[in-house]
């Protein structure tokens, strides 16, 4: 039996649903390091080391479900070179752990009804993160300013939830009432395609995605998203939007998908897709029996999170753009944007232009 050891142990990491007999190869018991037959790192809520011994023949595991772009590190060969195994939401990893929900979930997904749209706003986001390399705060402050989207996350804020929060159950039943969700990922990286994409098509709504290049690769089907690319800006998207909102015919086309079998693509990508844990144990097992390699030596990993710089958000044009609707007025959009720091307008206006004046909206071919 292989013995894994969690070096750092994230608040989400949970074995627990893995059958007893391999629950028992995992633990976060330092007093195994030496005696582990991999460890594993969870470079996003890594520490500083400082020269920590790699013992002969075990195998170490490098592992983040976040961005490259967030963190550099995971792509800087200098850290890379003391790893034996790469777990990642990325193709190319050794142990690859996507988002995408797993076959019964999709399964259950397309055999719902789509629901009823109740919401008087045609759009909906969630977002409470302030990480923003992708520009999106800035894209959907744009884009609320000609069409209406109700926000509960803490950024962009304009809605509170009228139930109790249950969590994901409420935030899929809460998405499935609008026809249109903003699904802006916080940068835009390769494979790096989240729940931001899938919560909305699971829900029965359409996402309006913003993020990795190559999102068409998970998506279910054809025409089952709105691509933020195939626009010039967020006043034309929003003319798209409101003509979808007004032509029923049209919009329900984008749910048409639901009525025939996955992509082949995806449903390849689902078969492969296992358990993370499940997968990180056969890699573990598959790597210690191969003959020793140059990297089973003994070697010594450094490492210092404050040489990638920070993620505070005053160091990455974060800001929070505070809405502000008068009462009663029931007038949409952005009335106006407070402690906004003159660096984020600058970026604001280098992505998306001065706003104001603009060309008629059309969609690109």
């Amino acid at each position: 039996m292989s013995l894994i050891l969690f070096y750092n142990w994230p608040d989400h990491a949970n074995p627990s649903y893995l059958p007893v007999a391999d629950q028992q190869a995992f633990t976060s018991d330092a007093g195994c390091f030496d005696q582990a037959d991999a460890v594993v790192f969870h470079l996003p809520t890594l520490g500083r080391i400082e020269s920590l011994r790699k013992p002969a023949g075990q195998l170490w595991v490098l592992w983040s479900m976040e961005s490259v772009v967030n963190y550099p590190a995971m792509s800087d060969p200098s850290v890379l070179k003391v790893f034996d195994l790469v777990m990642t939401y990325q193709r190319a990893a050794d142990v690859w752990t996507p988002y995408i929900p797993d076959h019964t979930t999709w399964e259950n997904a397309v055999r719902r009804p789509v629901p009823r749209k109740t919401a008087t706003a045609p759009a909906v986001m969630f977002q409470s993160s302030p990480f923003n390399r992708s520009g999106r705060i800035g894209y959907a402050a744009e884009l609320m300013k000609a069409i209406r989207v109700d926000s509960y996350g803490h950024v962009l804020n304009t809605i509170k939830l009228p139930v109790a929060d249950r969590g994901h159950v409420t935030k899929l039943a809460t998405i499935g009432r609008y026809k249109f969700c903003l699904s802006f990922e916080n940068s835009i990286c390769d494979d790096y395609v989240t729940e931001k994409f899938f919560d909305p098509l699971l829900a029965g709504t359409v996402p309006v995605y913003l993020g990795a290049r190559n999102v068409d690769a998970f998506a279910p089907a054809d025409d089952c998203y709105i691509d933020v690319r195939d626009f010039a800006g967020p006043r034309q998207l929003a003319d798209y939007l409101t003509f979808l909102d007004q032509n029923d015919a049209a919009y329900q086309r984008l749910h048409a998908w639901r009525g025939a079998p996955l992509r082949p693509s995806l449903a390849a990508d689902l078969a492969r897709r296992g358990s993370p844990f499940e997968m990180l144990l056969q890699a573990v097992v598959a790597r210690r029996s191969r003959p020793a390699t140059a990297s089973d030596a003994p070697t010594m990993l450094s490492y210092d999170p404050a040489r990638y710089g920070t993620l505070d958000p005053s160091r990455t044009s974060v800001a929070f753009y505070i809405y502000d609707r008068p009462a009663g007025s029931g007038r949409t959009g952005l009335s106006r944007l407070r402690a906004l720091p003159r660096r984020v307008l600058r970026a604001t206006r280098r992505w998306f232009g001065a706003p104001g004046k603009a060309d008629p909206p059309r969609r690109k071919s």
